[in-house]
């Protein structure tokens, strides 16, 4: 079994997997925010990007990435620069608009592996 790991840094909410994944349609909410792990340039035309742990059931992320690695690679040396008021305003504002979530936002740095 092979296993793709990718490193992300994102902007957004870091939903409660109980809540959030377990329902019926958990995953098909999310999936269309989804990634590829191999692409680090595929992000969703309208900004949100999520990461939905199937393997472990710890955690989905829901937000803007503002830096992917590829495959198996770290973001490496990075200076992370603070969010501002309207990248963070408008990522609130879409994930409420797209998904009717309303919960505290943050900066995250993940390791994502599938």
């Amino acid at each position: 079994m092979s296993v793709q790991a990718n490193q992300y840094l994102i902007y957004g909410a870091k939903l409660d997997y109980e809540k959030y994944g377990k329902p019926d349609d958990g995953y098909d909410r999310f999936e269309k925010y989804c990634d590829s792990a191999f692409k680090t340039d595929d992000l969703n035309p309208n900004g949100l990007h999520c990461l939905f742990d199937g393997m472990n059931g710890r955690y989905i992320v829901i937000g803007r990435c503002l830096k992917k690695s590829g495959d198996g690679e770290t973001i490496g040396d990075t200076v992370i620069e603070p969010v501002n008021e309207d990248l963070a305003e408008m990522t609130r504002l879409l994930v409420k608009a797209e998904l009717g979530i309303e919960e505290p936002m943050a900066l995250h740095l993940i390791t994502h592996y599938r």
